[in-house]
This record gives structure tokens, sequence and C-alpha cells, in this order.
């Protein structure tokens, strides 16, 4: 039997929203306890709520929509788990990623896990507007001595609000508007639980919701264990 499990968790009205925008309201429009023949809602959200992909027009005018991105660049067969505990509002900088150069260099998914997780469940407040970052230098080095196709974070956003400036950066870096030609893929707020090993996540596969000419969306990510691979 395939052992799969999800690195994403499910949108709900409480999931934490970034800063300035708007949270998830779920509208029960039809109920079979309330006599109706199914049940139904209607559900509103941002399109960067909850584990979503950050595509290249997120923050390049010249960018790809996610509508635009082909299948296959959402499946990911050579993915590195890597830890580097960070303290809210800390930004992770190319001088933390160099320790992990090697595991790195044929990546082509980094998992990266903070510890920061499980701040979603205890403070929800400190996760959406507390969490740490990406320093811009960290950009430059995925971008360029990396074959890192994407960046999935255990943290609301790679921005941090404490240093916004450098968050802005680093996105422009990731996702190619100063980097023509190579994009990074952002994957915010992803579950990585202290359970998940490398062995856990031997291909993911990222199930994005493709919002017609739109910057990013939600999405569903499936890891597989490393023995279960065809």
């Amino acid at each position: 039997m395939t052992v799969a499990r999800f690195l994403s968790y499910p949108l709900s009205p409480s999931t934490p929203s970034y800063p300035g925008t708007p949270g998830v309201t779920f509208d029960a429009r039809s109920r079979i306890a309330a006599g109706d023949e199914a049940n139904w809602i209607v559900f509103t959200a941002n399109n960067h709520a909850g584990t979503h992909v950050d595509g290249p027009w997120h923050f390049d005018p010249n960018g790809r929509r996610i509508s635009e991105l082909a299948a296959e660049e959402l499946v990911f067969d050579a993915v590195r788990l890597i830890d580097l505990p960070k303290q809210p509002s800390e930004l992770i900088t190319v001088d933390d990623l160099l320790p992990h150069a090697e595991a790195l260099r044929d990546a082509d998914l980094l998992l990266l896990r903070t510890g920061f997780g499980p701040t979603r469940w205890r403070d929800p407040e400190a996760y959406r507007a507390r969490g740490p970052g990406f320093h811009s230098s960290a950009g430059w080095y995925l971008s360029r001595q990396t074959s890192v196709r994407a960046v999935a974070m255990d943290f609301i956003s790679a921005t941090c609000q404490a240093h916004i400036a450098e968050g802005q950066a680093f996105h422009r870096i990731a996702l190619g508007a100063l980097t023509p030609g190579r994009e990074i893929l952002l994957i915010e707020d992803a579950r990585l639980d202290d359970d998940l090993e490398q062995q856990d996540v031997g291909m993911v596969v990222v199930g994005l919701l493709i919002l017609e000419d739109q910057d990013g969306g939600p999405a569903t990510i499936i890891a597989l264990r490393t023995a279960d691979r065809r």
C-alpha cells in the first residue's frame, strides 16, 4: 500500500491570514439537517489564504500566471527536508543555507522547517504576524547555486513582518523579477510536522487550485514515502 501524507492544512474559517488580508469565511447555504437535499457551502478566501503557491506574477509584472505552469512543474522527486530552527521575526540568510549546500545542489524542492509551525495552533496571532522570513541573500543563493524549483516553508509568508523590504526582495529574486529565466515557486504556510522525516518525502505532488490569470492559488500537497515510489 502506498504511504502518503498531506503537507498542507485544511482551509477553514480559523485559517490564519496574512496581515492586511481578509480571512476565510464559510456560509452554509444548504444543509440536510435543515431539510435541504444536500450539504454545500459558499466560501470566500483570498488566493493566498492557507497553504498556497506564490507564482511568478505575484511579484513580477512580466511573470507567468499560475495557469501557465505545466503539470510537470508541480511534481518533485529530489526533495530535501532541512531543519533550520528560527525564532519569531528572525530571517533565514545565505549563511543558514550554506551548510546544506551539498543536499541542495541537486534538489528540486526544499522543505524548510523552522519549528514555527506549531505556533499556528498555539498562538494564531503570532503565527500570522511574527513568523520568521527570508533574507534576500538566501534568494540569490537558491537561484544561483542550486537547482531548487520550489521552496515550502512552515510559516505564513516568505516576508517577515519585521523585515518587509528583505522579504519583498526575496520574493522578487525567487519568483524571477530580478532573475530572468529562473523561477522558484514559493509554497507558504506548508505543514511540516515534527514527525516528518526525509524518507517520507521521496516524491511530492503540489495539487494547485488553478485560478485563471492569477498570481497564486491554494494548494493541496501530497508527499509519498521513498520506498513507495515506482
